[in-house]
């Protein structure tokens, strides 16, 4: 039997009523228990976890590489730009989110952001077929010549990611719609597999950052290719058709801040990389950044899903509360994981033993963990609160907190510069710290600003939005 559309969607024929709403979004009498978030956000943990294994498998396969600093360094800066460029694809998630509503809406969604793709498709490939490559990595990020040709050939292969990653990001956001967050472990599930799959068959004929590259696009293909097939039933228990068609106008008044946001985030990696360049051992402080911000990123992206969590569940000032007493437990768990790792002797047995890092990048990057813990409070309330924004269609304050984001890095990045011998991982790490806590209180006062998108005080919803609306057309960002 099919399962019930998601909230604020007609059930579709003979479809059976759901036990409980797809989304407590359904009904203003429904508020948000602990009970719910954990339900909604642990499956979650398993697939952040997952996938950032991967990435980290990636790490160790290229540190134990001949040439390892060298491969590390291509493929970091090869990421550290595919990141920032392929945005509006990574905010496909929060605008699927807001605006699944029947089959004509998402295939809309779809051509909407393959209209997206193009201009990222030519910018990609500029820079991994002309000189402009060698400009960017080379005279702007410090690189050496060969490190930068072979971040060129890494940046063409990360690019097939994106495609893949947006038909994903679809399936996910039906799947959460429905409140089956289980099933998507699947998928990175998958991503794992093929990720060891591909570095295993390939690994005599592709060296490098490319077999980095070449790997992690394969398995977010596969990811996506599972996520696909599984929302498919989904899909199709959505209505046929009959609310008014999306417009690309509405689209984008909804998706620019939440684009600028994911530039912000996924390009400080690059932003941070800029000022490596420039210290005394550039790249030395590239490589262990890279492999720092992966293991950090292994340990903590579970807490990116606060903002889905959030923006799925959140209607009332109730909601809100307690997705703030959920979200400090969260940081609570993962704060005692950092502890565990990172603050007492398994430290040297992470990086040397499982990471198998050479002993100088090991000793770059060991005290730079010591942060982790300001890491993870900054960055669990900068996620949380941008999806309530979401959730009100709020989504101007997001816009400038990501513009505080870039902001606070720079100032770190610059008073780098000015510390002899500085500590490239510390470095990186502090500036993406102190960026999370600029975005953090940027978009929290926001959301104690009196605004009608937000909740009023008593837990009702605002005019603009009555209990059961469908997701439908976003209204512009206020």
């Amino acid at each position: 039997m099919p399962p019930s559309p998601p909230a604020g969607a007609a059930p579709s024929a003979g479809a059976r009523p759901a036990s409980r709403p797809a989304s407590h979004a359904a009904t203003s009498a429904h508020a948000a228990t602990l009970g719910e978030a954990y339900r909604f956000f642990v499956p979650l943990i398993a697939m952040v976890g997952m996938q950032m294994l991967a990435q980290s498998i990636i790490h160790a396969t290229l540190a134990r590489q001949a040439g390892a600093e060298a491969a590390l360094a291509a493929y970091a800066l090869g990421f550290s730009l595919h990141n920032p460029l392929g945005s509006p694809m990574w905010a496909v998630q929060y605008l699927a989110l807001a605006t699944i509503r029947d089959r004509p809406s998402v295939r809309r969604l779809l051509l909407f952001n393959l209209k997206l793709l193009l201009p990222i498709t030519v910018v990609d490939w500029l820079v991994a077929f002309t000189p402009a490559g060698d400009v960017l990595f080379g005279t702007l990020l410090g690189a050496s010549p060969a490190v930068a040709r072979e971040a060129r050939w890494v940046t063409f292969l990360f690019y097939w990611e994106m495609p893949a990653f947006m038909l994903r990001s679809v399936g996910v956001a039906i799947l959460m719609l429905n409140q089956r967050t289980p099933l998507i472990t699947l998928g990175s599930a998958t991503r794992l597999l093929a990720v060891i799959a591909v570095l295993a068959l390939l690994r005599p004929w592709v060296s490098g950052g490319a077999l980095g590259a070449l790997a992690y696009s394969l398995a977010i293909a596969a990811d996506s290719a599972i996520m696909l097939l599984v929302a498919w039933r989904f899909y199709r228990a959505l209505p046929a058709g009959g609310a008014p068609p999306l417009s690309d106008r509405g689209l984008w008044a909804f998706d620019w801040p939440l684009v600028l946001n994911r530039l912000a985030e996924n390009g400080m990696p690059f932003l941070v990389n800029v000022f490596l360049g420039r210290l005394a051992r550039p790249v030395l402080a590239i490589a262990s950044f890279g492999v720092l911000n992966g293991l950090v990123r292994l340990i903590l992206s579970p807490l990116i899903n606060l903002s889905h969590a959030a923006q799925t569940l959140v209607r009332t000032r109730e909601d809100r509360r307690t997705m703030v007493r959920f979200t400090w437990q969260i940081v609570a768990w993962f704060s005692a994981v950092l502890l565990a790792l990172f603050y007492t002797p398994l430290r040297a047995v992470v990086l040397d033993r499982v990471m198998g890092l050479p002993p100088e990048m090991s000793a770059q990057v060991a005290p730079a963990l010591l942060l982790t813990l300001a890491t993870c409070v900054c960055w669990a309330f900068s996620t949380l609160f941008r999806g309530m924004l979401a959730a009100a269609h709020h989504t101007r304050p997001i816009a400038t907190g990501s513009l505080a984001r870039i902001a606070a890095g720079i100032a770190v990045g610059l008073g780098s510069l000015a510390v002899a011998g500085a500590n490239g991982a510390v470095v990186g790490l502090l500036m993406l710290t102190v960026s999370f806590a600029a975005e953090a209180l940027v978009m929290g006062w926001a959301l104690l600003t009196p605004h009608p998108a937000l909740p009023r005080k008593g837990g009702g919803r605002t005019a603009a939005e009555p209990a059961g609306a469908p997701a439908g057309e976003p209204r512009p960002p206020t």
